[in-house]
């Protein structure tokens, strides 16, 4: 997985997509302020990234009214839980272009997204291996990954490599980021809240009962 802004090497051949599930982590929103904004959907984006893939449709989109940290591991792994069979060839399909015979012509997957993101995206997948606390991902970093055992996503991978690998940067690893860079209270040791968009306080947050769209794949 890659943080934001994160430039390939060499040419990447197939089709993105923007998924929802590993959308930024916004504190909870302080009552009576508004909701956190949510990003254009993927037909509003095409018109900037060309090769958006319009017809994926989301897995998982996040609650507008912020999460805790517990709540953006846990949807982290519910996310990857129902993401990683469809991909492997569940139902419905992730892409237009998969196999008419079910199975995923995908042998790699690259998650693209801010620190926090790729933080609870590690821990999801390689469980106790490692500790969440300690990740620091740099801008533009790169962390590989490679599924050790059989069955489900969550910790069944392992780190290959460097986690936030910089070292192909001209600068190397830049501008760090990790849990333990977020403003708590002094008091309850829990993260600060942050106030919603101004002008959002009556607009309804389609997710506020769950965040899955679509059925768990039975593979």
């Amino acid at each position: 997985m890659a943080s934001t802004k994160y430039c390939l090497p060499a040419p990447l051949h197939g089709i993105f997509t923007g998924i929802a599930g590993i959308i930024e982590w916004n504190p909870p929103v302080i009552p009576g302020t508004g909701l956190h904004p949510r990003p254009g959907n993927a037909h509003s984006l095409k018109q900037y990234f060309p090769l958006i893939d319009t017809s994926y449709s989301s897995t998982w989109l996040v609650s507008r009214h912020g999460e805790s940290l517990e709540e953006f591991q846990r949807r982290t792994d519910d996310f990857l839980e129902a993401f990683i069979p469809r991909v492997e060839g569940g139902d419905p399909a992730p892409l237009a272009h998969q196999a008419p015979s079910g199975v995923s012509p995908h042998k790699k997957i690259i998650f693209v997204g801010h620190a926090a993101s790729c933080i609870t995206l590690i821990k999801s997948l390689a469980g106790s291996k490692v500790d969440s606390a300690n990740i620091r991902i740099g801008t533009c970093s790169v962390t590989r990954m490679e599924k050790e055992s059989e069955g489900g996503a969550l910790g069944a991978f392992k780190v290959v490599g460097q986690l936030g690998d910089g070292s192909f940067l001209t600068n190397g690893v830049e501008r760090e980021w990790g849990f333990r860079n977020i403003p708590v209270d002094e008091t309850t040791g829990r993260v600060i809240n942050d106030p919603g968009v101004p002008g959002s306080e009556n607009e309804v947050d389609e997710t506020s009962h769950g965040g899955l769209q679509l059925p768990v794949p039975k593979m």
